[in-house]
């Protein structure tokens, strides 16, 4: 199968919370914007024989930021430890716990959609904006940062999955449950 020339857009985005045993299932996360994720990590070089003799990158997962049309009531509990009262209001404590997830999501290319799975996230607060209506009405998005943490039970990170002739079920069910290592 060609590989895409391109890639753009995003879409079908799902978080799952961390649990003791995995994963809860997936739940949708509309209204993606945009996603940035940048590499964390340092390299280290080590020079003998006038050349660098070893080196290596610590790959320490990827950090950057997400930005949403409304980020879900149910992200804000499931991940940031908001409570919601018998009225519906949510609440933000100080000492909230935000509990790890996995983020699921998709990109187009010009030839096949890509689906990727970051294993363990933490989310931090999102910003809160607002604007005045102005004439025409803009809407306002909101923007947190997070980071991709290599899983603490075997070090993965993150999953890409391709729809080829050979795995078109697990690409049909890969939004059903946190895609794992299928060995070969």
């Amino acid at each position: 199968m060609p590989d895409n020339r391109v890639k753009f857009g995003l879409r079908n985005a799902h978080y799952a919370k961390v649990t003791a045993s995995g994963y809860a299932t997936p739940v949708p996360f509309p209204g993606q914007v945009s996603l940035t994720l940048k590499p964390k990590g340092e390299r280290a070089e080590f020079y003998a024989d006038d050349i660098a003799y070893f080196t290596k990158d610590a790959n320490q997962g990827y950090e950057g930021e997400m930005t949403v049309a409304d980020i879900p009531p149910s992200f804000l509990k499931d991940c940031l430890g908001f409570v919601e009262d018998n009225n519906g209001a949510l609440f933000e404590h100080a000492d909230a716990e935000q509990t790890p997830f996995a983020l699921l999501f998709e990109v187009q290319g010009d030839l096949q959609p890509r689906r990727f799975v970051f294993y363990e996230c933490l989310a931090s607060r999102p910003n809160v904006d607002a604007n005045t209506v102005r004439g025409a009405i803009e809407p306002t998005t909101d923007t947190f940062a997070f980071v991709a943490v290599p899983r603490r039970v075997d070090g993965m990170v993150k999953a890409v999955l391709v729809k080829t002739s050979s795995n078109e079920q697990a690409y049909n069910n890969f939004y059903a449950s946190v895609y794992e290592f299928t060995a070969p």
